[in-house]
């Protein structure tokens, strides 16, 4: 079993619905506004290979944007500079993320070091 920690950066879009929308227009999209955005993070993860780390990483960032912020995720990318891997701790037998840094959602253009998508 490995240890990697791993730079990632989720891309996405969140919409800013217009109060004063008139109501036969709700949806339309002539009132609304959509913001693209993204949300860097770190993450330390145990699992067999990169692949699987990488898998792991989409997952935890598509579960936890729905829960801490309300956006949609497009893309999941990371930085392959910054991949650091180690043999994991005797007794470490589950791949799972075991911890995690999230940054607050930007509204910009995604860093260029997050060049690989998962």
């Amino acid at each position: 079993m490995k240890e990697f920690t791993i730079n990632a950066c989720a891309g996405g879009s969140c919409w800013e619905y217009d109060v004063n929308c008139p109501p036969g227009w709700y949806g339309s999209g002539c009132y609304d506004v959509e913001h693209y955005l993204y949300q860097e993070a770190t993450f330390y993860v145990n699992a067999k290979t990169l692949e699987k780390a990488l898998e792991l990483i989409d997952k935890k960032f598509k579960e936890y944007q729905g829960c801490k912020y309300s956006y949609t995720v497009h893309a999941v990318f990371y930085d392959p500079d910054s991949v650091e891997e180690k043999e994991a701790e005797d007794g470490v037998e589950t791949e799972e993320v075991y911890e995690w840094e999230y940054g607050t959602p930007v509204e910009d253009d995604m860093p260029e070091e997050y060049s690989k998508e998962i």
